[in-house]
């Protein structure tokens, strides 16, 4: 890499640290200890574990835990949004809906029943 390039790169990282950019990291969870009533084996548990686990302790049952999160649906959709000119779907929309709600402790309501909802669309050939 030439000096001409390595110095416009050092610019970009100088002008995108000094506005404040960062990379995504996991958001600190304000309870020092949860409980998560997710069903077992699903993707949701897997990675909510691994990302909860920065600051907060997963208890294994919902005694003495600071707040109680109860996955209360989840839903799997695809649907056929466009259609090539003999009738085949050419683009699909996924869609991955998870309802929840967070207790606290003598099930005092910290979050209402609050609805997640991912979409994607994907295009075949």
């Amino acid at each position: 890499m030439d000096n001409g390039r390595r110095r416009c790169l050092m610019a970009g990282l100088a002008l995108l640290g000094g506005c404040g950019f960062q990379l995504r990291e996991s958001a600190e969870l304000p309870f020092r200890t949860l409980y998560a009533e997710l069903p077992a084996g699903s993707s949701l548990a897997a990675e909510f574990a691994r990302q909860a686990r920065q600051g907060t302790t997963l208890l294994p049952s919902p005694e003495g835990a600071q707040a109680i999160l109860t996955q209360v649906s989840e839903r799997r959709t695809k649907e056929a949004v466009s259609f090539s000119r003999s009738g085949r779907p050419r683009e699909y929309e996924l869609q991955y809906v998870v309802s929840f709600r967070l207790d606290g402790p003598h099930q005092t309501e910290l979050l209402p029943l609050t609805q997640i909802a991912i979409r994607r669309y994907i295009t075949t050939t």
